[in-house]
């Protein structure tokens, strides 16, 4: 059944109805499930589904997306508008397993869960009865592991025990669900009103588990790290089936050696339940990294068991030694039946193959510092979703295992300081107790407060290791040292089960057995200034080589460099003069079988602790080499060097931001981190609006990009004294929250939000009491962060709208595409707003900066806001032609540009107009200017005249560019072009003129003015069918770059009703005059124009999708002699559906592979252009030929040289959905139709 609306949405649309007044768009379309769990909290989506568990007011809803071929969410209706509706329906059967919905909703969280919960459920409606989707096998390892990608879906897991259980269930318990491999995953019992089973029998033998998947993440603030916590939710008693039958391999995994150990492991097949006998086979799986040849005993093609009832077969397979230097392989075991695929478990059986007991070899020979790390970190220490660390089993279970398995020597736990011994029986119910009872704890080796405070990193068993607890008290949070004897203040060591403690020394036979503190310890007044722990003889370099794959696996993590840096010396010196024991390497194997098979790289590779820090034991990596753009500079890995330049904006505590023209928006910054430049800002030696130069090592924290001092060394200088500030980008709260990254650390400014004072009257700043939530008039939200030392700490929280202009940030430990957040850090970062017309008077006060006055890339596109009427030779000082010039575009095919003139009105500035402006010093503008008054039906029309038009929002806020469509007859417009030095697309929003900026349009469709909604209401609704008329694009951006700054851009894809002809969804590029370097598509020859002297090309070519391959010519444009220009590849994750890319230059033959390689160099050619083609999918093998001959001369660097046209002749019938290019150029406007 479909739930009604409240009374109030029915008075509205009859009220709406009366008064014949256009509506919102109500019906929202529907998004995948994976899509809508991509946009994450706070997003309002409209999905469909099929339920696969239903109980009392919770429902999962499934569909197919999604990387397991399924998505999940989970619908909560204990209260709301909807919930009573919900309920009955669930009750009387009219929602239950196999019931598809369609469901509106905003989404939030709780402890991980991804929900529609009470009120936040707007509508939902039954499309249908039928059968519920076929649950996913998985293992307890699966969602250990990679839970993430099936929280809210249907599973099934065989052959399941709960050891901790007798008797009957209790609500509100959880049950620790062993797998046959002795993975554990947890089976939650929720209170009786979500769950039947309480008060049901336990299984007391082997069971099936059928049901969803749930989480409970307890990570830290806002389960930043989110892929822990993963539950089974019963919901019926038939979820678990005692009567299923199933085999599986047990244990999980053990070792052998080629040569000086055990060379035989024992492999356990395990029967349940079997009603009759049946057949499996054991093989070798090709997902390992070793082989079949690499063991004996299973025979070529496996060895086939019969097993009936719960009977169980083992399997000896024998490791064979070949003589090569191999250090640490590993073979999978696979578990088969030929005539039952239902019947076996689905989980391995890992063997791991030593060389012998203290395997070594050496690991990318060719690599050094930060490249090493990066790789290192890739292969070693990564999980499935690319996050840092490997998984991990959470803190409770990792520190069983520590106790039960990994440091366990035949029921025996030794204290890794100290030797202090403790009883752990392998039958201990609870490993950790038992321990606890004889005084051992759990130790990291990194310290928590210096970095692992939460998961994954608390748990990682690579850092954790079994200690007295007074050891542990005493290592506190100090760095390991090499302590001389006469110095230590404490010694550590232990008598079997009796710990010792005492200031006097050892005897010297005796003192290798101890450990050595200098210092307080944390249970006694510590931790103190240069303090300081060294480990026992024979436990420095395991401890050493733990301590560098935490800095390694986690840097995000390293709360304070200078930490590491102290004891990285003693770190290598004990490596190598403690080698790796065969326990030691045992561990690091029994870790890794725990771990999602991945090792402490240190452990296999004693080379590693010099090479893989060589730029930090040298000082910093060296020379940097040449400066890049910022946007470059953001694109490589934590660690590399790089030199950038950029103005400087805000700062916030020690975090600097600096800012470019190069990136996406046209527009890249970053944080510098320094305190030299901290204090420098605070002296006055560097203001505001200065342009640096900085040097240091890239850094990240919580995603947050930064040149960082703590990581090495970092310098700046001042290379231009009140450069001026750049311009402020218009965003809407949408763009920051989906797209974040494109704008971080970056001015930014938003109208229309309306901030969730969450109780408080004045700010809070610092800590997770400066969040507060914004909403914007799409109703997307946001983060408003309120910095410690915020002119806004303690200030009121306003009450009605507001603007924020300031810096965008990121917090976040998790997604690196998530957790952005708009820093309103000084004074004026939050003004109170307006509807952005009326009668009121707009205070101006702004200064645009302008490029090398020698260069074309030096002008800037300038305009002023409100009812202005004022000559632009009045806003700037000095003589036209020697300070300054300016021109205006007239849109006209030939001698376009209009030089200034004193006696032309053209060039005062009016409501809507702008120039082309360069200037010798800032321009600079500070007035009183009236708003301009919008008409009755809330708009306001700024004029327009054929071709390229220079435009400006007069208004005081942006306007929505789907609003700006809809206003003028829901046409599709061409977007609108920034300029700063290089071109970029702005097609999201109009961003109001209260900056200076005007901005690049052309009138494709004819208008002689352009209407824009001034008012909220118009502006939201034309905003919505705006919208909603937009389809999924999927696009490649191709970005140049010469001598690190951004040059150009031309996107590549596909859109929804986008045909191979030329449409609406294309993009015509911009005048190239001003521009330097630029890559464009020239036109189909479908599209015939006269000849003329601005010669069209395309800036974006979308095609219909769907197909299997593509082909597009391009043409790169660029003066020869100065370098190479290089060509970045974005968007491939989203792009063509992961087909296969390849950017071919038409001279030399040469095939990039983009998907492998994003960033290509390109020399351009005498002629001063080049031929590009990109071929996707199909085209790939085809490899279209590309057009016989395409010539366009640059007009760079004078903008008033004749430019030559574009000619290319047609070519033979294209393949793969190509096409052919235009015989010959168009004019500046839009071709006849």
């Amino acid at each position: 059944m479909t739930s009604s609306f409240p009374l109030r949405d029915i008075a509205f649309f009859v009220l709406a109805a009366l008064l014949a007044i256009p509506l919102p768009a109500q019906a929202q379309s529907s998004v995948s499930i994976a899509e809508a769990r991509d946009r994450g909290v706070g997003a309002t989506v409209t999905v469909e589904g099929t339920v696969t568990r239903a109980y009392g007011s919770y429902a999962r809803l499934q569909d197919e997306s999604g990387a397991t071929g399924a998505s999940g969410l989970t619908i909560r209706q204990t209260d709301g508008a909807q919930s009573e509706a919900f309920q009955n329906d669930i009750e009387n059967g009219d929602i239950q397993p196999g019931t598809r919905l369609r469901v509106t909703g905003t989404l939030s969280t709780f402890y991980g869960v991804l929900q529609f919960n009470g009120a936040d459920l707007e509508r939902y409606e039954v499309l249908s009865q039928g059968e519920a989707p076929a649950p996913q096998e998985v293992t307890p390892t699966d969602l250990i592991w990679n839970g993430e990608d099936y929280e809210s879906e249907l599973v099934r897991v065989k052959a399941l025990r709960l050891p901790e259980a007798s008797g009957t269930f209790d609500n509100e318990a959880n049950y620790a669900a062993v797998g046959p491999s002795g993975a554990a995953v947890t089976l939650r019992l929720q209170r009786s009103s979500e769950t039947a089973l309480g008060g049901t029998e336990a299984p007391g033998e082997a069971f099936t588990y059928t049901g969803v998947v749930g989480q409970f993440n307890q990570s830290g603030p806002d389960q930043v790290l989110p892929n822990i916590g993963y539950q089974l939710i019963p919901v019926r008693p038939g979820d678990l089936d005692t009567g299923a039958q199933s085999v599986a391999l047990r244990g999980g995994y053990a070792l052998a050696y080629e040569t000086d150990g055990d060379a035989s492991a024992e492999v356990r097949v395990s029967a349940f339940g079997l009603e009759e006998a049946r057949e499996v086979t054991v093989s070798v799986s090709d997902s390992g990294t070793a082989s079949a040849g690499d063991v004996s005993g299973l025979g070529g093609g496996g060895q086939t068991l019969t097993l009936s009832g719960d009977g169980t077969k083992t399997l000896s397979p024998t490791a064979e030694s070949d003589g090569d230097v191999e250090g640490i392989e590993r073979l999978e075991l696979d578990l088969s039946s030929s005539d039952d695929s239902d019947l076996v478990e689905g989980g391995r059986f890992t063997l791991w193959i030593l060389d012998d007991p203290t395997a070594q070899s050496t690991l990318y020979p060719d690599l050094d510092g930060a490249a090493l790390r990066r790789q290192l970190r890739e292969d070693f220490a990564t999980d499935a979703d690319g996050q840092p660390g490997p998984p991990t089993l959470g803190y409770d279970r990792a520190r069983d295992s520590l106790y039960a398995t990994v440091f366990n020597d035949g029921g025996t736990v030794r204290g890794f300081y100290t030797g202090l011994e403790a009883s752990v029986p392998e039958s201990a119910d609870d490993a950790s107790e038992a321990a606890g009872d004889d005084d051992l704890n759990t130790e990291h080796l990194w310290p928590r407060s210096e970095g692992p405070e939460f998961e994954p990193s608390l748990s990682n068993l690579h850092i954790l290791a079994p200690a007295w607890s007074e050891a542990n008290s005493a290592r506190c949070n100090y760095p390991y040292a090499e302590i001389d004897d006469s110095s230590t203040e404490q010694w550590y060591g232990a008598d079997g089960s009796e710990g010792i403690s005492q200031s006097d020394a050892p005897g010297e036979s005796e003192r290798d057995e101890y450990s050595e503190a200098l210092g307080a310890s944390c249970g006694g007044g510590g931790p103190e200034d240069g303090g300081r722990f060294e480990p026992r003889e024979g436990r420095e370099g395991n401890a050493a080589r733990k301590a560098l794959y935490f800095r390694l696996a986690y840097p995000d993590r390293v709360s304070d460099f200078d930490f590491f840096e102290t004891q990285l010396g003693a770190l290598q010196a004990w490596n190598e003069q403690d080698p790796v024991t065969a326990a030691e390497q045992r561990r690091n194997v029994l870790i890794a079988s725990s771990q999602g098979d991945q090792l402490n790289p240190f452990q296999l590779d004693s080379s590693l602790a010099e090479r893989a820090f060589s730029d930090i034991t040298g000082g910093g990596g060296g020379d940097p080499g040449e400066v890049v753009s910022i946007a470059e500079a953001r694109e490589q890995a934590d660690g590399t060097r790089v030199a950038v330049e950029g103005v400087f904006t805000r700062i916030e505590g020690s975090n600097a931001r600096i800012q470019d023209p190069s990136g996406p928006t046209g527009a890249s910054g970053i944080v510098v981190r320094s305190d030299a430049l901290t204090e420098a800002v605070a002296n006055g030696d560097v203001q505001k609006g200065d342009r640096l130069r900085v040097t240091g090592p890239l850094d990240s924290y919580a995603n947050l990009k930064q040149i960082n001092f703590e990581q090495g060394d970092l310098t700046y200088e001042v290379i231009g004294e009140n450069a001026g500030l750049p311009p402020v980008q218009e965003v809407t709260v949408a763009q920051i929250a989906g797209s974040g990254e494109e704008y971080e650390s970056e001015l930014v400014r938003a109208d229309g939000l309306t901030i969730d004072p969450d109780g408080d009257d004045t700010f809070q700043s610092g800590g997770s009491e400066g969040n507060y939530t914004v909403t914007g008039p799409d109703g997307n939200t946001v983060t408003l962060r309120i910095p410690g030392g915020s002119f806004y700490g303690g200030e009121p929280i306003p009450e009605g709208e507001v603007t924020f202009e300031g810096v965008a940030g990121q917090f976040s430990f998790d997604d690196p595409d998530s957790g952005y957040q708009l820093l309103a850090i000084e004074e004026g970062a939050l003004t109170s707003g307006d509807d952005g017309g009326g009668d009121e008077t707009l205070s101006v006060d702004l200064s645009r900066s302008f490029g090398n006055p020698d260069q074309p890339g030096g002008y800037r596109l300038v305009a002023l806001p409100g009812d202005v009427d004022r000559p632009l030779a009045e806003t700037i000082d000095g003589t036209a032609g020697d300070a300054w010039q300016a021109y205006w575009d007239d849109g006209s095919e030939e001698d376009f540009f209009v030089p200034w003139s004193e006696e032309d009105e053209t060039f005062d500035f009016r409501p809507g107009r702008g120039f082309w402006l360069i200037s010798e010093d800032p321009w600079t503008v500070s007035a009183e200017i009236p708003a301009v008054a919008p008409g009755e039906d809330g708009t306001y029309a700024i004029a327009l005249h054929e071709g390229w038009n220079i435009i400006s929002n007069p208004l005081a806020r942006s306007v929505d560019w789907g609003a700006v469509e809809s206003a003028n007859g829901d046409v599709t417009l061409q977007p609108l072009w920034r300029f700063s030095g290089s071109f970029s697309m702005v097609d999201e929003s109009f961003p109001s003129a209260t900056g200076g900026e005007a901005f690049y349009f052309l009138n494709s469709e004819g208008l002689d003015e352009l209407v824009l909604p001034a008012s909220d209401a118009s502006a939201a609704a034309q905003a919505a069918r705006g919208e909603d008329a937009r389809g999924r694009e999927q696009t490649l951006v191709l970005t140049t770059y010469r001598d690190g700054q951004r040059t150009s851009a031309a996107r590549v894809g596909t859109a929804p009703g986008a045909t191979d002809a030329l449409d609406a969804h294309d993009v015509y590029a911009p005048p190239a005059r001003f521009a330097g370097a630029s890559l464009r598509l020239p036109l189909p020859s479908s599209a015939a124009s006269s000849q003329g002297e601005r010669p069209r090309r395309l800036a974006a070519d979308r095609r219909a999708p769907g197909q299997e391959g593509y082909a597009f010519d391009l043409v790169l444009n660029a003066a020869p002699g100065e370098g190479a220009v290089t060509v970045r590849a974005g968007g491939l994750a989203d792009a063509f559906d992961g087909q296969p890319v390849r950017l071919v230059e038409a001279g030399t033959g040469d095939a990039h592979d983009l998907r492998a390689k994003r960033s290509v160099e390109i020399t351009p050619g005498q002629s001063g252009e080049t031929r590009l083609r990109v071929l996707v999918g199909q085209a790939v093998g085809e490899a279209a030929g590309l057009p016989e001959k395409v010539t366009l001369g640059a007009g760079y660097p004078n903008p008033f040289r004749d430019e030559v046209t574009l000619e290319s002749p047609g070519r033979g019938a294209p393949t793969a959905a190509s096409r052919s290019p235009a015989a010959s150029t168009s004019c500046g406007c839009a071709p006849a139709t």
